[in-house]
């Protein structure tokens, strides 16, 4: 007995992978959304840690080496 000579069957595995794929890529999307914001956040973080370094009279070139 073959497993796709059905059409209904054949149809069905078909939908189920068309599903499968666009769960797959709204989550690859999503966590691109998530990693792109996340960079950001931490490229402020660090931005205000080094001007905070800076105001508590750090040397210029210690916080430059800190990143």
């Amino acid at each position: 007995m073959k497993l796709f000579a059905n059409k209904d069957i054949r149809r069905f595995f078909w939908e189920v992978t068309a599903v499968l794929i666009l769960f797959l890529l709204s989550g690859l999307i999503f966590s691109q959304v998530i990693v792109h914001d996340f960079k950001a956040q931490l490229l402020t973080h660090d931005y205000k840690i080094a001007g905070y370094l800076l105001e508590q009279g750090a040397n210029p070139a210690d916080v430059s080496a800190l990143w």
